[in-house]
């Protein structure tokens, strides 16, 4: 069974834990690197704590809910690197209300938690 962050916006999407903890992670990045941060599917499956597969449908599913947008990246000598992901405008909002725990309800401890953590590790 998928835990599931439910905003009390009904504009907003609803993520798992994995959606939020990577969208988490992509804001981090997008604060130090500029607006945009290069982003591996293992790195991002080892720190929120997913396996490489669900790491990859829920990148896939925040670029279809239009919560980051991705461009391939490539090395100086033309190989493909990491892709690098930027938050939308929606995107923003929604890392901006997983800071608010008022707007905010969460369908397990478990989940808040590991947002939370991500969110002090990163400090968002």
């Amino acid at each position: 069974m998928t835990r599931r962050i439910g905003f009390v916006d009904p504009l907003l999407p609803r993520l798992n834990a994995t959606s939020a903890g990577i969208l988490v992670l992509i804001a981090a990045r997008v604060d130090e690197s500029g607006p945009w941060a290069s982003v591996g599917v293992r790195e991002v499956s080892r720190l929120v704590g997913a396996n490489p597969p669900s790491a990859r449908k829920s990148l896939r599913r925040l670029r279809e809910e239009l919560l980051v947008e991705s461009r391939p990246a490539f090395l100086p000598n033309g190989g493909q690197a990491e892709s690098e992901y930027s938050l939308t405008g929606l995107g923003r909002r929604v890392v901006g209300e997983l800071g608010n725990p008022g707007a905010v309800t969460l369908s397990s401890r478990e989940t808040a938690r590991m947002v939370m953590r991500l969110r002090d590790r990163h400090a968002l």
